[in-house]
């Protein structure tokens, strides 16, 4: 099963076919909910919609997912088995909340670590990269209006967003800096967004959350003497330097 684990599953949903997906993708299209979250998550399950998305972008909070990236969504037609899908709500005419444009780069961002998607602008059915549904005419349904103007003119911003998330991480500062195993610490940095896990010197923590894309609360394993913190992420590793070290005590 293919889902992005920083999104809140809402699936599985009557309105799509199992499998199906051609890979490579050729990348994530735009759309517009021409309503709520709520209301397009209702007529998703419905199975006289006949209609549905990978993803579902609400003005506020995290992203939704209603159909396993391996599975075609039904939500642009004749592209439907070669690129994923984003539903934005609200209506044409509308742009993203800062919110939903940082949703949006974050799952480009993990699109290209996972499936290469292009991080660049399509402007047709021929392109790869971040699309908007009315690039594909009839052929997708004949939307022109999908996503609308004000969202098609910040697919630059979505790309440098998504850009800046594939880097590798930096940790910056650890704190405390001493301290026994089962502590809690507070790792800062920068390029946490993807972090899979932290190493306290050859030994993984014990636990880990991703606070944010530059912090990380991490339980301290077993272990003694200084160590390096570091923070493994889908793109990398962190490098080693002064500021990462942690201390046992006791």
């Amino acid at each position: 099963m293919a889902v992005f684990q920083q999104a809140n599953w809402r699936g599985p949903v009557p309105n799509c076919n199992a499998g199906g997906m051609v890979r490579p993708f050729q990348g994530l299209v735009l759309h517009i909910e021409v309503g709520t979250e709520s209301g397009t998550d209702s007529w998703f399950h419905d199975p006289s919609s006949q209609v549905s998305a990978h993803f579902g972008n609400p003005k506020s909070g995290g992203l939704d997912q209603w159909v396993d990236t391996n599975d075609v969504a039904w939500a642009q037609v004749a592209g439907n088995s070669s690129w994923i899908s984003l539903e934005n709500e609200g209506n044409p005419g509308d742009s993203l909340t800062a919110s939903q444009l940082s949703n949006a780069a974050t799952l480009l961002a993990w699109l290209n670590l996972t499936e290469k998607i292009s991080m660049q602008l399509a402007e047709t059915p021929s392109d790869t990269g971040l699309g908007y549904h009315a690039m594909g005419g009839a052929a997708w349904g004949g939307h022109t209006s999908c996503p609308g103007q004000p969202i098609i003119d910040q697919r630059a911003a979505i790309v440098a967003a998504a850009q800046n998330l594939v880097s590798d991480p930096i940790v910056s500062a650890v704190s405390p800096a001493t301290g026994a195993a089962g502590d809690a610490v507070t790792i800062t940095g920068s390029h946490f967004t993807f972090a899979t896990s932290v190493g306290f010197g050859n030994t993984s923590a014990t636990q880990m959350s991703v606070d944010n894309d530059s912090q990380i609360t991490a339980t301290v394993p077993t272990g003694s003497g200084t160590v390096d913190v570091v923070v493994t992420t889908l793109v990398g590793s962190s490098a080693t330097s002064a500021a990462d070290q942690f201390t046992y005590t006791g």
